[in-house]
């Protein structure tokens, strides 16, 4: 069995495999302070001090009635706002069914 030219693997220059460098005086944008899976760690410590000192609204799942939904996260994203806990009842499902087929 040959390999015609019609098959054969396309030749790939050297600059087309090396990374391009920025141009000098070009800086690079900063790396972040916190690694992302050092900042899901805090983001649950915070919400779990919050769930322990009452600040954050929450329903275990047994508490939420069978057909209805939580809307645990926009009672979340109202908490992360720096809404208070009577707030995040006005948005959660259970405290304050909505009137939609999908409670």
């Amino acid at each position: 069995m040959t390999v015609s030219d019609q098959i054969a693997p396309a030749v790939v220059t050297l600059d087309a495999l090396t990374p391009r460098r920025a141009p000098d005086g070009v800086v690079p944008p900063a790396a972040p302070r916190t690694a992302p899976a050092a900042r899901v760690r805090e983001g649950v410590a915070r919400m779990r001090r919050a769930l322990a000192d009452g600040s954050l609204h929450h329903h275990p799942p047994r508490e939420v009635p069978a057909g209805h939904r939580s809307h645990a996260i926009d009672v979340v994203r109202a908490w992360a706002a720096g809404a208070g806990p009577v707030a995040q009842r006005r948005l959660c499902g259970v405290c304050s069914p909505r009137s939609s087929a999908l409670h």
